[in-house]
This record gives C-alpha cells, sequence and structure tokens, in this order.
C-alpha cells in the first residue's frame, strides 16, 4: 500500500462515493493530518521551538501541534 497525505486520502474517500464524505471519514482524515504536523515536527532537524506559553522548549510534535492548534484531538 503506498503512503498517502490525509489530503490524498480523503480525496480518495470523495472521488470513490462519487462526491460525497462521511463525518466520520472527515474525522479520520482530520487524526491523519494531526499525526503529519506532529511526524514533521519530530522529524525535523530544527526542531528547536519552544512555546510560547511556558517559554520552554516542545517536549515532542504533539506538544506543538496542542498548542498551535488547540488541545490534542485523537
Amino acid at each position: 500500500m503506498k503512503q498517502q497525505t490525509s489530503i490524498q486520502w480523503l480525496f480518495e474517500k470523495f472521488y470513490n462515493n462519487e462526491g460525497m464524505i462521511t463525518t466520520k471519514q472527515l474525522k479520520i482524515a482530520e487524526q491523519m493530518n494531526q499525526k503529519e504536523i506532529a511526524k514533521a515536527f519530530d522529524d525535523g532537524e530544527c526542531n528547536y521551538f519552544y512555546s510560547r506559553k511556558t517559554g520552554n522548549d516542545f517536549a515532542d510534535g504533539q506538544e506543538y501541534f496542542n498548542e498551535l492548534y488547540g488541545e490534542e484531538q485523537l
């Protein structure tokens, strides 16, 4: 199975269902996107960003996501 981004996955569902997606599929795509953002942060060579709320470095990509986009959604 080839690797897909959350957008590609959702578009495939949309296309295969003749222009319709379910709320469950939308929620899955949102969770996939959250994981993509956190992984990109974790995999980055310069992931030295710090929290503007605490002044401390982020522990991981999930913490980074939570501060930028809201609390954990998974």
